[in-house]
């Protein structure tokens, strides 16, 4: 409807008439010849949606909407604000590119009193939310704030002093600002916060929970911050952020030490990468705390080492340890006896061979994802597992018999399987072989009964010889490409 220019406001009835009055929904969207209002009366309309209506501003009318619940407006001029009266219903409003909206009427925002997610992206002019603060009182309702590229946002409100967020508000997330100094100072009630790409936020600093602190996230359970450059700093001993669960630090030059985020009480999940901060380069990790149930470690050069004593880990479930090129070895003990799920890739300079990391201990151990780079060596053997040993016991030595999910990759220079692997894990269910150039041989002796899901890729010298032994088993994909088998497809 690219030629559109003009919606009556009374849609060519009489004027008392009040038209569309069961509408509930309505999008308009691509018409960019569109000028005036809406039907100026809409009492049922529920959701809204206007999409590339640039002109669809240059009108005194107002537009009723007293039912409205959601309103979602994209590449439109900020004016269209102005004509959406009455609402007092509305819980969800999502903003994008609206073009020259520079700071939200204080009036507009007054009677946003329902309102519960609040969502702004790629507005390039907006520099703030608030002219002074005081219409954060009328959105009690409001629990989700996510504001991302808007680049020259600088603050909350327009006056200097102290900002305080609504005070329900548990959700924050903020992206790409790369003009914003400074947090608001209380922030009570937030649980879960954001700040990805914020280079220019002065010094943060997670205060201490005591009085005299005026602690502004007492509450908070989930922090993630990334692409931060100056100094960050977390005084948590002694009691502080004592909710916090799950904390993810990416790509922040300024993080002083590990120390501080290793001390924290009961996290559950902590997330480290690509932390190139000398600060961090790491000889002795520091110990965790013995709640955690998730550990990641991402592109993180600086770290050498591991936490010692970390066999003591009885509640970490999932272990992810990706592209740490510094990692020679695991701590003596063992690893933590009750993992679940063991990701370790492109550690190319991990000199302890897998026999020596007690997987086979793990009795728990369910998935376990691995590539020839970080197996110590024994991926450039020309079997896997190598038969130095006995050779039908060539798996049970490496794994345990709990495994339902393996997946193996760029073994560089293994050409066979070796047997015992149909006999040891027999609980298997999904077995990926991926990019194993020189591999020709599947084991002899076959796969296990209990495998329903095999995906071959990039195993070029695998020959067809080995379709007896596959199959019976109900999903396989081989170079990307469904074979379907007994059962549904992939």
């Amino acid at each position: 409807m690219s030629a559109w220019k003009d919606w009556s406001r009374y849609a060519g009835g009489r004027e008392e008439e009040v038209p569309f009055s069961c509408l509930r929904h309505l999008v308009v969207q691509r018409c960019p010849e569109l000028t005036g209002t809406l039907p100026y009366q809409l009492d049922h309309l529920i959701k809204l949606e206007i999409h590339s209506c640039w002109n669809l501003n240059d009108s005194t009318g107002v537009v009723h909407l007293p039912s409205l619940c959601e309103l979602y407006i994209r590449d439109c001029n900020k004016e269209i604000l102005k004509w959406l009266d009455n609402l007092t219903s509305l819980t969800i409003l999502q903003i994008a590119n609206l073009a020259e909206l520079f700071c939200f009427d204080s009036g507009f925002m007054s009677c946003l009193v329902k309102l519960k997610k609040l969502h702004i992206r790629s507005c390039d002019k907006l520099t703030y939310l608030w002219h002074n603060g005081d219409e954060t009182r009328s959105l009690t309702c409001l629990q989700e704030l996510a504001i991302y590229d808007c680049p020259r946002f600088t603050s909350f409100v327009v006056r200097e002093g102290e900002i305080e967020l609504p005070c329900n508000l548990e959700r924050m997330e903020l992206g790409d600002f790369a003009s914003l100094e400074r947090l608001p100072s209380k922030m009570h009630a937030l649980r879960h916060l954001s700040i990805l790409s914020c280079p220019k936020i002065r010094g943060l600093t997670i205060p201490p929970n005591d009085p005299s602190s005026n602690n502004t996230m007492s509450q908070l359970e989930y922090l993630q911050i990334s692409h931060y450059d100056s100094p960050i700093s977390f005084p948590f001993a002694n009691g502080r952020l004592v909710t916090l669960k799950t904390l993810g630090i990416e790509d922040c030059k300024g993080m002083e030490s590990l120390e501080e985020i290793t001390v924290v009480e009961s996290p559950r999940s902590l997330d480290i990468t690509r932390c190139s901060c000398p600060a961090l380069k790491i000889e002795d990790f520091p110990p965790l705390p013995i709640t955690l149930s998730h550990l990641g470690l991402y592109a993180c050069s600086n770290i050498k080492s591991l936490p010692n004593q970390w066999h003591h880990l009885t509640s970490l479930q999932s272990l992810k340890i990706v592209r740490c090129e510094n990692i020679i070895c695991f701590p003596e003990g063992g690893l933590p006896p009750n993992l679940q799920s063991f990701f370790i890739w492109g550690c190319d300079n991990m000199k302890q061979p897998v026999r020596e990391w007690g997987l086979s201990m793990l009795t728990s151990l369910e998935r376990l994802d691995m590539d020839g780079s970080s197996m110590g060596g024994e991926g450039d053997k020309v079997w896997f597992p190598s038969v130095e040993d006995d050779k039908e016991d060539a798996w049970r030595f490496l794994f345990p018999s709990s495994l339902t999910y393996l997946h193996l990759s760029r073994m560089r220079n293994v050409e066979r399987l070796s047997n015992g692997l149909c006999n040891h894990l027999s609980s298997l269910q999904r077995l990926w072989i991926e990019y194993c150039l020189k591999l020709r041989d599947l084991p002899e002796d076959g796969l296990p009964l209990s495998l329903h899901e095999l995906w071959i890729q990039g195993c070029s010298k695998l020959t067809g010889d080995y379709w007896p032994h596959i199959q019976e088993i109900p999903r396989i994909a081989i170079d990307n490409h469904p074979i379907w088998g007994i059962d549904s497809p992939m």
